[in-house]
């Protein structure tokens, strides 16, 4: 009898390994088709050159207060309020955005009313020069099948936070709340990085799983409409989020566990900023790190990798030398 309980259970743990096994290799990492559409900048560095940038060091980590943002896919610094930040969560939550600390402070939930969430991979801010305030994007971007027929972009001014406070709840009214749809110009394609550029006043997104990735112009013609255009390919893969720092000098595109970083020197376009061999920025490894966002000022930055069973979700800092 002893002998036909430990072949059961010889059985249910083999079967458990060769879920899991399964499980695994849907998760490697899978390219799709570099487009074949040829981009406004042409773009040749290897990647094998960058050196690591020297200006910034870790500081350490913070744990979130807030345990319903356990997946965070996308971070950015608030325009209003120093050392606060704005996150979400990835694809299966409410249509929401919380208020962070850089201690770990839950500040606020916000619920954008009447909008979607089918998958919400990264958020930027910015601020137009004809805008009072500035505003919030929050990328409904992410397609792992691709096939999706469009992605949407969600606009609306930075609402107003008190931070003596903990976990509030906020609204954003729908009529407040701008929607732009838009499809790639060469197919479907997953996405995971979103960053607004001040010097051109203007929205990228950058494709995530091609062997070279597409980085794409936002052109708005009208209130909500609005197409794609391919500005670059660049020699990365499996990006998961990006960033431009509010006085536009520094550009930022995250894969995985690297940061890739691009200085612009004066207000040349963003396609000819990439053209530069980028360097690469001090990265601690993250569980399913998907988050960067630039400091207010530039002179610091934060990565914000998932919650796990063993721990809550962690933000880890960084800083320039003096």
């Amino acid at each position: 009898m002893g002998s036909l309980i430990n072949m059961q259970q010889r059985f249910v743990f083999i079967g458990i390994l060769l879920v899991l096994l399964g499980f695994t290799a849907c998760k490697r990492k899978k390219t799709s088709k570099t487009s074949t559409l040829t981009p406004l900048y042409a773009i040749d560095f290897s990647p094998k050159l960058a050196q690591t940038d020297t200006h910034y060091y870790y500081t350490g980590y913070m744990k979130l207060e807030n345990a319903w943002l356990n997946e965070a896919s996308g971070l950015c610094a608030s325009r209003s309020i120093a050392g606060m930040l704005w996150s979400h969560n990835d694809s299966g939550d409410p249509a929401r955005i919380f208020a962070l600390g850089l201690k770990g402070e839950d500040y606020a939930t916000c619920y954008m009313e009447g909008a979607k969430h089918k998958d919400y991979e990264d958020i930027c801010m910015g601020k137009y020069k004809r805008a009072n305030k500035a505003s919030i994007f929050v990328a409904d971007i992410g397609d792992n099948l691709n096939s999706r027929s469009h992605i949407n972009i969600y606009e609306f001014e930075e609402p107003t936070v008190d931070t003596s406070l903990r976990n509030a709840t906020l609204t954003i009214a729908p009529e407040m709340i701008r929607k732009y749809q838009l499809e790639f110009p060469d197919g479907a394609r997953d996405a995971e990085g979103i960053m607004f550029d001040p010097i051109e006043e203007a929205i990228y997104i950058v494709s995530k799983r091609e062997k070279k990735i597409g980085v794409y112009k936002v052109l708005v013609q009208t209130e909500t409409l609005a197409s794609l255009s391919l500005v670059a390919q660049l020699p990365l893969t499996w990006v998961v989020a990006a960033d431009i720092s509010s006085d536009g000098k520094k550009i930022v595109i995250k894969t995985g566990d690297e940061i890739w970083y691009w200085e612009r020197k004066g207000s040349e376009p963003l396609g000819v900023v990439l053209q530069q061999l980028p360097r690469k920025l001090p990265c601690k490894k993250e569980k399913q790190g998907e988050a960067f966002a630039w400091s207010i000022k530039g002179d610091a930055y934060y990565t914000l990798g998932e919650s796990s069973i063993f721990s809550a979700s962690i933000l880890n800092c960084y800083a320039s030398y003096p």
